[in-house]
């Protein structure tokens, strides 16, 4: 069973809009693979910042600086690894 982090942007990470110049909130979403329900409690890094998902699956986090890399452990689970920055996100 494969963890998918999948990463959502809120509007103003779009229209470049916010008191910091254009960086927003990041939202990860983390799902189960085979029957895509929210994973409560999985732990999620990015960069050197962990933090524990919600009831729903989700986690929210300070845009870095750059890019950084996300992991995506649970118990049970296998874990996932992706690229966030520089404009884009990338599942491994």
């Amino acid at each position: 069973i494969l963890v998918l982090p999948l990463l959502l942007w809120s509007g103003d990470v779009l229209f470049g809009l916010g008191p910091d110049g254009g960086k927003s909130p990041i939202v990860i979403t983390v799902r189960n693979g085979v029957d895509d329900a929210p994973v409560a409690g999985a732990s999620v890094s990015l960069g050197s910042d962990v933090r524990q998902t919600d009831a729903a699956g989700k986690v929210t986090f300070d845009e870095p600086d750059g890019q950084a890399v996300i992991q995506v452990t649970a118990s049970g689970f296998e874990p996932a690894y992706g690229t966030y920055g520089d404009g884009f996100a990338e599942r491994q």
